[in-house]
């Protein structure tokens, strides 16, 4: 990768970064003349990380406003979601597929252990910790570098999801139970079956967005700046994001 490239591609997570946490808000103008000033780069990389970002959806152009955090509305989640369900069942399926091929199904043992102790209170990290690198390593060990290219282009919505974990309507163990039923599809090698679950649990969540009340809505999706219970770890931390490969 050439130096060009990798200024573009730091800039591109920095600015990410910023949004995931909460520094941006929906809604918000990203003026290049802020963005030169706060990260020390020259407006060109600084242009081609705004239109990678444009290219993902996570930042739009406006008549006379250029660049704006973008805004989703719960139509725009659900539609999210109805993709998200379908690339993870093809996903999971294909995971369970492979389960026999070697070091798959370690990584699976390891995460059903997990939420076998999530499930009954012992919790050695966030859930949301736990939830990502499940949804993440079924994704990745599905072996279709196509699957992971369109994947990327919801991976802003996917981040907020963590958010979800800080809300009055999340239920920690159920979510494990329902990570369990995936995570026993895909060690049983049942296609069918880990596919079903986890169908079940993404369609499950996205009733849980559509049913929050507009100000957990907004704090979950719209990063509102006066919100003081973020977890310290995400405000600290730049997102993992799914890059290439991820094998």
């Amino acid at each position: 990768m050439s130096n060009g490239a990798t200024t573009v591609e730091r800039i591109r997570l920095e600015i990410e970064a910023a949004i995931q946490n909460g520094e941006f808000v929906a809604g918000e103008r990203l003026t290049e003349t802020a963005l030169t000033h706060k990260l020390k780069v020259s407006r060109g990389p600084l242009r081609e990380a705004l239109l990678l970002l444009e290219n993902d959806g996570i930042v739009e152009r406006q008549n006379n406003k250029g660049a704006v955090v973008r805004k989703l509305s719960r139509q725009q989640l659900s539609e999210f979601f109805q993709m998200r369900e379908m690339f993870e069942r093809f996903a999971a399926a294909s995971c369970a597929k492979r389960i026999n091929e070697a070091g798959v199904r370690d990584s699976f043992v390891a995460l059903y252990q997990e939420a076998e102790h999530l499930q009954n209170g012992q919790q050695a990290r966030p859930f949301s910790e736990h939830d990502e690198e499940l949804h993440t390593t079924i994704l990745s060990l599905a072996n279709n570098d196509t699957l992971v290219r369109y994947w990327r282009r919801l991976r802003m919505p996917l981040m907020r999801l963590r958010f979800i974990t800080n809300t009055t309507v999340f239920d920690v163990a159920r979510s494990a139970t329902e990570h369990m039923n995936i995570l026993g599809g895909i060690l049983d090698g049942d296609e069918r079956g880990a596919a079903d679950a986890i169908g079940a649990h993404v369609g499950r969540i996205n009733g849980i967005v559509q049913r929050m009340d507009q100000g957990e809505f907004e704090r979950v999706f719209w990063f509102a700046k006066d919100i003081t219970d973020l977890p310290q770890s995400i405000e600290k931390a730049a997102p993992q994001m799914l890059q290439g490969k991820l094998h």
